[in-house]
């Protein structure tokens, strides 16, 4: 087994028994630590509840294969436990475990056991405010339950962001700019490469793919020169990169290694950095998988919605900032969408939810940083232009729509 199985297997089990209910335990290899200049990501956090009720790092767990390199193991998660401020290590290959204070004055010392917190220290209420940003391995039973900086503020943000997609509003300053039109091009260009991946790859033909590439999605000239050129080269090659990513069958963080994997001759396209493999990927399980770079990212720590600026150009980094994405739907986006979809003006389905999310996140630095009260429409040719171009990506939203019902 990897450590990953070993983690499902064996360890998260152990620590159930111990008293953790999954609400309080990370999901494998989604916490990231700043070590230095680089981000790592430890294996497992199991949290405790303050009498605040605020959640804190309790105890840091290292997964290994084996723990015959103890000291550089120990070494490893020490130093993720003192990131974190938690007071508890473990190492462990799933069958023996080691056991770790940290010190006051430095170093840590070996205990027999851990000691397990008041189990009310460790009871999920509705009450329970999760400071951190991790990934828990369960979702709280509470819809209360939720991170404390999902706070009324963000929330009136989010009302604002669709207040002014339903009002069809401009802002014009240095640039022309219609938000209603930004969104549903980028709906439009999900529906279209879902369309594209889930049809009949083996008929496809090079024409069809280049144009499709071309028009709905995002690149720079050089990234599209050298796909064209991959293209010509070898077309079966990316017939079986598209298969594989409408497929994604097994563990993700391994799919998204290969994906990103310059060297792997069989998958790697010439072309398609972590940015437009983000788009292959969220067209083709638009439900699962959000458009991610790292203007979205630097947005979330702005915001406080993370704890560290993680890389979304890294397979982990990716994960991470995606389960944030998700959790962040259930928690607030979805009863948002939920509440907006009529004033919208067009017909959305599921497939919306993350697009309109990296859509908030992609706009709010720039956005939310004007003066709201320079927000105006634009008259004339140019305000012509983009009602023509956003009816133009509705119409083909709805064919979409009508194809995936039909």
């Amino acid at each position: 087994m990897n450590e990953e199985e070993i983690a499902e297997a064996q360890v998260f089990p152990f620590l159930e028994n111990l008293g953790w209910p999954k609400q309080l335990l990370t999901k494998y290899g989604r916490v990231p630590v700043v070590m230095g200049t680089e981000v790592k990501y430890a294996d497992i956090v199991a949290l405790f509840i303050d009498d605040n009720d605020i959640t804190f790092p309790y105890l840091v767990v290292e997964v290994k294969t084996s723990i015959d390199n103890l000291e550089d193991v120990k070494a490893q998660a020490n130093s993720y436990a003192k990131q974190l401020d938690a007071q508890i290590f473990v190492v462990t290959d799933g069958k023996e475990y080691k056991f770790y204070q940290r010190i006051q004055w430095g170093g840590y010392i070996e205990i027999n056991n851990v000691p397990v917190p008041h189990a009310r220290a460790l009871t999920v209420t509705e009450k329970t405010n999760f400071k951190t940003s991790y990934v828990m391995y369960a979702e709280p039973p509470f819809v209360l339950a939720k991170q404390a900086i999902q706070n009324r503020e963000l929330e009136r943000d989010i009302d604002d962001f669709f207040y002014l997609i339903a009002q069809d509003r401009y802002f014009k300053g240095n640039t022309t700019y219609s938000l209603r039109g930004d969104i549903t091009s980028h709906y439009r260009n999900i529906k279209a490469i879902h369309s594209l991946i889930h049809g009949e790859i083996d008929s496809l033909k090079p024409e069809i793919f280049k144009y499709a590439f071309e028009r709905y999605f995002m690149y720079k000239l050089p990234n599209l020169n050298r796909i064209n050129s991959e293209i010509d080269k070898d077309f079966e090659k990316l017939k079986s990169f598209l298969k594989f990513v409408r497929d994604f069958k097994g563990n993700p963080q391994e799919n998204l290694e290969r994906m990103f994997d310059t060297n792997d001759k069989e998958l790697h396209i010439k072309g398609t950095g972590p940015f437009i493999l983000s788009q292959f990927l969220a067209g083709a399980h638009p439900r699962e998988y959000a458009i991610i770079e790292d203007k979205m990212v630097n947005t979330m720590k702005a915001l406080k919605l993370i704890d560290v600026k993680v890389h979304s150009d890294t397979p982990k980094g990716y994960l991470y900032i995606n389960d944030v994405c998700k959790g962040l739907l259930g928690n607030m986006f979805k009863k948002k969408i939920e509440e907006n979809k009529d004033k919208l003006g067009f017909e959305i389905d599921d497939d919306f939810d993350l697009v309109v999310m990296h859509e908030f996140f992609w706009e709010y630095e720039g956005f939310y940083g004007y003066d709201k009260s320079k927000l105006r429409e634009v008259a004339g040719e140019k305000r012509d232009e983009e009602v023509k171009d956003t009816d133009e990506n509705l119409q083909e939203v709805r064919s979409f729509l009508r194809a995936a019902t039909a």
